[in-house]
């Protein structure tokens, strides 16, 4: 072949190679912009800790058991009903007396008995069996008689008592006469007896 046709056969050639280059750079161009956001989810690289060595590792504090608060114990449950009886009320034995005032219907020296001697009534009160006391005062001295009381028509009689003379010495004594019984007491008035012998 001679040196005249080689020529245009070469020229030729780089004619066709360098459309087929042309052609297929748009063709790429159009690939790469199709496939560059998966390739560029696909590429980053994913996070990591960076952990610096200057800060300390905390740890766990250790309790101390004297703050420790404890867990407080359930109030006692009241007790169900029936499990005791209740007590039974006691009655009151005691029972309020009425308050009388017995008069002196007699109080003197009996020279003849030699006895200083009273007497006295109940208005208040009918009644048998209370118990009448003679009081005899003479400074720190203190001398009693007593008797049965006698129920009457309309009030209740204490029958006259007697201190014998021997344990009173002269002068002035002062008497009152106590009524007591389950259902009344009462203390009379003061009299006064003068003893000479």
């Amino acid at each position: 072949m001679g040196e005249h046709t080689v020529l245009p056969c070469l020229l030729r050639a780089a004619a066709a190679t360098a459309l087929a280059a042309a052609v297929a750079l748009p063709l790429t161009s159009c690939s790469m912009l199709g496939s560059s956001p998966a390739s560029a989810e696909t590429a980053s690289p994913a996070p990591t800790d960076v952990i610096d060595p200057s800060i300390p590792t905390p740890t766990a504090t250790p309790t101390d058991p004297s703050t420790t608060v404890p867990t407080p114990t359930p109030a006692p449950t009241a007790s169900t009903p029936g499990d005791s009886p209740a007590p039974t009320p006691v009655p009151s034995t005691v029972t309020s007396r009425t308050s009388v005032t017995p008069f002196v219907t007699a109080a003197a020296w009996d020279a003849h008995a030699g006895a200083l001697t009273a007497s006295a009534l109940v208005s208040e009160i009918v009644e048998q069996g209370g118990t009448c006391t003679l009081t005899a005062t003479q400074g720190s001295t203190v001398r009693t008689a007593t008797s049965t009381a006698v129920a009457a028509s309309s009030y209740t009689a204490c029958p006259e008592m007697s201190i014998p003379g021997a344990q009173l010495s002269n002068g002035t004594w002062t008497v009152r006469v106590t009524y007591s019984s389950s259902a009344a007491v009462g203390t009379s008035a003061v009299k006064t007896v003068q003893v000479a012998r």
